[in-house]
């Protein structure tokens, strides 16, 4: 993997949407990893949608690992096959990731499936002896230690130790295709954020990120930045839900964060002075840096409509992966 980044990204409309507007020369630093999740509570995945989708949004020149770890055990290899299948149909650079808790007939299916396709896995866990059953050695697979949630900068200290003691008991640690370090601090809703008050809430993934990058003897190369973008970590049961207007902006070392109020007669238009605000701000990445904040800056100057959740979380994205990005490619940091 070549990447300097690897957002973890929920496989819904607003992330692919941000996705589908990224630009070509940040694609190519960046190899997203994507989870499965079903429309609802109710129903399971739809494979040919969801890898019509991956292969609308992404360049095929460029890899994207798929994580199916939100869809149960028991179907999981028949999924895996068609994922799989569909993929090959379109030609995608998909690249599996694998679990140390796995079931065997997963672990086999995918076992084949890396001896067709020759891309190699991703390894989400924090043990290596999983690849003897799936055939491979450390040099074709890019392991994550995924530290989920961040919820404090206690849980940053702990995670940053337990990561050191995991990469100390690997064997051949230089040997790995790559190294990714991952979390999530973004809260779960923005209930505990005021209404109308600009909030500033910590990136805690990037101190993980930093903590470890600073321990150049553990690793061959500075390691991959892995986080949730916008989103919580853990994977929540889909709720039908009408959240108020709200918009979630990555600056250096936090979010800005800006909501309105459930109730306001004004609806989804106290969209349009959220990003005034947002845009008024020094932080303001510009309609430059990505799709995003053209939306942005386009809602602000009343030339398209005030959106809904889905463009909301879009944009956010949308600005997020590029500025992230763009500040690992020259400040080599998140």
């Amino acid at each position: 993997m070549g990447a300097l980044y690897m957002p973890i990204l929920k496989g819904k409309g607003g992330e692919f949407e941000a996705l589908a507007h990224m630009a070509r020369s940040t694609a190519s630093s960046v190899t997203p990893l994507i989870e499965a999740v079903p429309k609802s509570s109710a129903t399971e995945l739809d494979v040919s949608w969801f890898v019509r989708e991956i292969r609308t949004v992404w360049p095929l020149s460029e890899m994207v690992v798929i994580d199916l770890c939100h869809l149960g055990a028991a179907g999981q290899p028949a999924l895996w096959e068609e994922v799989l299948s569909e993929a090959r149909h379109y030609q995608a650079k998909v690249v599996p990731a694998v679990h140390f808790d796995d079931e065997a007939s997963v672990v086999e299916l995918l076992a084949r499936a890396l001896a067709v396709d020759r891309r190699g896995c991703c390894l989400r866990v924090d043990a290596a002896d999983l690849l003897a059953d799936l055939r491979i050695e450390p040099d074709e697979a890019d392991l994550v230690l995924d530290f989920g949630a961040l919820s404090d900068d206690q849980t940053v200290s702990h995670a940053i130790e337990r990561a050191i003691e995991h990469l100390e008991r690997l064997p051949r640690l230089e040997r790995w295709r790559s190294v990714v370090v991952a979390g999530g601090a973004f809260p779960e809703n923005l209930s505990k954020v005021d209404s109308w008050s600009l909030t500033s809430l910590p990136r805690r993934e990037a101190d993980l990120w930093a903590g470890l990058a600073s321990r150049k003897s553990f690793f061959r190369q500075q390691p991959i930045f892995g986080d949730y973008g916008v989103a919580y970590p853990p994977h929540t049961r889909p709720v039908r839900a009408n959240p108020p207007p709200n918009i979630r902006y990555a600056v250096d070392g936090h979010w800005m964060v800006l909501r309105g109020r459930k109730n306001d007669p004004r609806g989804n238009e106290q969209y349009r002075e959220i990003c005034r605000v947002m845009s008024q701000l020094p932080d303001f990445g510009g309609a430059g840096l990505s799709w995003g904040d053209v939306c942005i800056a386009k809602v602000v100057a009343n030339e398209i409509g005030p959106g809904n959740p889905k463009k909301w979380r879009a944009y956010g994205t949308s600005h997020h992966l590029e500025y992230v990005t763009s500040r690992l490619a020259s400040l080599g940091a998140p």
